[in-house]
């Protein structure tokens, strides 16, 4: 619970979403529980569909996370500054070692999630919703 707090502050603080693993439920269960669920970052499918839970599951396409980090690193490595994050690529000897390299997967999650298409959909909803002067006039 304690680490949930820290990362919902973390969100706050930064106006930032979460991309949480989709197989450790306690983080964003709790931002629902608490009311915090807007800072969940979802995946949207090819036709729009949200999914169920925020986030994702790496254990499942860990070719396709390092096929995008493999472009990312390609496009980016000369701009790349955390020297870390370059050290665990060149570090790790296969993807069955993810779970030992806790940073190039926070890495993998975050290329994946910034792929989501949720605040698109979100703001397709928003534009339905009445803006604060909408709600002043009512007043």
């Amino acid at each position: 619970e304690e680490y949930a707090k820290d990362m919902l502050r973390m969100c706050v603080y930064l106006g930032a979403m979460m991309y949480p693993e989709t197989n450790r439920t306690a983080v964003w269960e709790y931002f629902i529980k608490w009311g915090y669920d807007g800072y969940l970052l979802y995946d949207v499918d090819s036709k729009g569909k949200i999914a169920e839970r925020p986030g994702a599951y790496t254990g499942n396409n860990k070719s396709d996370f390092f096929s995008l980090m493999k472009t990312h690193v390609s496009k980016h490595v000369l701009r790349e500054r955390h020297l870390d994050l370059l050290e665990q690529l060149k570090n790790i000897g296969s993807i069955d070692e993810m779970t030992s390299y806790d940073l190039l997967t926070a890495a993998l999650m975050a290329l994946w999630g910034a792929r989501s298409r949720y605040n698109d959909v979100m703001k397709r909803f928003s534009n339905d919703m009445p803006s604060l002067n909408d709600l002043a006039r009512v007043f």
